[in-house]
């Protein structure tokens, strides 16, 4: 059986390797992007080697003086690279030009005055590189912390802009709240601004949702218009440090009140709310989709079916709070 596999395969197999335009990384160890053509006159870039699936191109680089940085970042004597693109930018410095192997730098490039992020556009069909500068950053101590976070010896950047923070007491909290000395921020996508908060020093936040709280009031940061450049931070009040208990990301309960994202579940009893799944839930008298009850439903047989991903009872199958057709 291996022969006959072998010998049914093996014309495959020589046709791929006759036809793979790569030859030997230039890199291996910085690089499985970046590779020299069968003859050495230029280089090849290709995501992970995959040329057959994911393509490759020619940079028409100087192969002499070509060096990888990380997976995206080259240079040689007469150009920066993103990818495969040349980088072309009025500031930037190429004999100083750099980028760095960590986590989370595969797109920044820096050089001895500068730090800059890049990305492929599209126009009119050809790849370039948009490139940005990163305003007020330190090419000498800049490091990308995450996704979202970035710092230098002096200051803080959220999504590669700088913003006004105690520098020092500052760090993030989860995804969408962080914290100084002096106050809370709030922040997701390309927002970010203080937070005017009853009580900083007992702030703090429920696990990685979008609720926190301080002793007198709970917060959640809603986006109403669905956007993500618009934000508003809805308030519950809670006084008191007990009775606020976070029952998924979001359903919480405030005492002998239910509310799904911040908003008031009002036929809910908080004495036997159970959760089902992520959007639904039940007490004894009621089942509840999101913070409205379901008309019909059967409580006592209303549960989540793990075969088939779905929240049931004796009725049926519901979606999207509504018995479905499917049943």
């Amino acid at each position: 059986m291996k022969l006959l596999f072998r010998t049914l395969f093996a014309p495959i197999i020589w046709l791929l390797q006759a036809c793979n335009p790569l030859g030997q990384p230039v890199n291996e160890s910085i690089s499985g992007n970046h590779y020299f053509d069968h003859s050495k006159s230029d280089i090849r870039y290709s995501p992970m080697g995959n040329w057959f699936e994911l393509g490759n191109s020619a940079m028409n680089a100087d192969v002499e003086s070509f060096e990888v940085f990380n997976n995206t970042i080259a240079k040689d004597k007469n150009r920066a690279y993103f990818e495969s693109n040349a980088i072309i930018h009025p500031h930037l410095h190429l004999e100083s030009f750099h980028g760095k192997p960590e986590v989370y730098m595969s797109n920044i490039g820096l050089d001895k005055n500068r730090v800059y992020t890049f990305n492929t556009i599209y126009i009119d069909g050809k790849a370039k590189v948009n490139t940005t500068e990163i305003s007020g950053a330190d090419p000498s101590t800049f490091e990308q912390l995450d996704f979202n976070w970035s710092k230098d010896s002096r200051h803080y950047f959220y999504r590669y802009r700088l913003v006004d923070v105690d520098y020092q007491s500052f760090h993030s909290l989860n995804d969408y709240f962080s914290t100084d000395k002096n106050r809370i921020y709030v922040h997701y996508y390309q927002h970010f601004e203080p937070l005017a908060v009853g009580d900083p020093k007992t702030f703090q936040v429920l696990d990685k949702s979008l609720y926190a709280r301080d002793r007198n009031q709970v917060y959640y940061l809603s986006f109403p218009k669905q956007t993500t450049d618009h934000v508003a931070l809805l308030r519950i009040p809670c006084p008191g440090e007990g009775g606020v208990v976070l029952l998924n990301p979001n359903y919480l309960k405030c005492r002998n009140k239910i509310y799904y994202n911040a908003i008031e579940v009002v036929e809910a009893q908080a004495s036997d709310f159970e959760i089902i799944s992520e959007r639904y839930a039940k007490d004894k008298n009621n089942v509840y989709f999101e913070n409205t009850v379901i008309p019909n439903a059967d409580v006592a047989s209303f549960s989540y079916d793990e075969e088939r991903l779905a929240v049931i009872d004796k009725n049926g199958i519901y979606r999207n709070g509504k018995l479905s057709q499917e049943n």
